[in-house]
Parts: structure tokens; C-alpha cells; sequence
């Protein structure tokens, strides 16, 4: 089985396998189950990265324990924008913007 999304860590990238992608999907599936595919593009390699650098890590200070932080922040960040985007997409709400035509005297 191939790998499906892209992963532009070159450092961590080079550690995924197919079977931590399906891990990672399924972690963010259980999380929400309709995110769109966009934001699964952008979830499910933040979650391999964690899961990656929670087995790597050696020591508090080694340069996993900073991805790890990093990634950790980035993913949560990453779902509550996900989230907040599929809730005003099937609330059947708009965002309209305001517009006020200037015209000259």
C-alpha cells in the first residue's frame, strides 16, 4: 500500500509508513468523521508527525520532543479551524461581507 498525502517534513517524512498514515487517518476520524478532504490533506500528516515523534522520542531535549511540541500545536490549531470551517459549511449559514459603495460628492 502506497502512501497517500504528502508529508513536506523531510526529516520526519522519510519515517512514514502506510501503516502509520491509516493510524493517523483513523485518529482524526475519530476526532470528526467529515472533515473534507482538504482538511484532511493538512490533518493526517500533523497526526503522523506526533505519533512518529511520541515513539522516537529519546529525551525531553532531543530534536523530537521540539517537533513534537511544534506539531502538537499546529494540529490543534489545525482542527478547531476544520471544525469551525464544517460547522458553518452544514449550519446553513453565510458569510456575507459588508460592502458600502463610496461615491464622490
Amino acid at each position: 500500500m502506497a502512501i497517500a498525502y504528502t508529508y513536506d517534513d523531510s526529516y520526519l517524512g522519510k519515517l512514514i509508513t502506510p501503516e502509520i498514515e491509516i493510524e493517523a487517518l483513523a485518529d482524526v476520524n475519530e476526532i470528526y468523521a467529515s472533515f473534507s478532504a482538504t482538511h484532511l490533506a493538512k490533518l493526517v500528516p500533523l497526526r503522523a508527525y506526533i505519533l512518529i515523534c511520541q515513539r522516537k522520542l529519546a529525551s525531553p531535549d532531543d530534536a523530537f520532543s521540539t517537533k513534537l511540541a511544534t506539531y502538537t500545536q499546529e494540529f490543534k490549531n489545525r482542527v478547531a479551524i476544520a471544525k469551525n470551517a464544517t460547522t458553518d459549511a452544514t449550519s446553513g449559514l453565510t458569510l456575507n461581507s459588508l460592502s458600502i459603495p463610496i461615491a464622490r460628492a
